[in-house]
């Protein structure tokens, strides 16, 4: 892990193949950032490769996400 950042935030709002599409670009952040925070369904996380459990997953249906998306 090298680079100039020390994390990094991805939200993932959609649906199920939203969700799949992001998972390279999870894996190439993985590779140089040591803090990964994703923000998406909670259900996902089962879906998480191995590889990518250390991310810190964020339920966006969760009430404390639900200030992310107010007017």
């Amino acid at each position: 892990m090298n680079g100039p950042f020390h994390s990094a935030t991805v939200v993932r709002t959609g649906a199920l193949g939203d969700f799949l599409l992001t998972l390279p670009l999870l894996r190439a952040l993985a590779e140089r950032v040591p803090t990964i925070t994703l923000i998406t369904r909670g259900a996902y996380r089962e879906l998480l490769p191995d590889n990518l459990r250390s991310v810190h997953l964020i339920d966006l249906d969760a009430p404390r996400t639900l200030p992310l998306f107010a007017p």
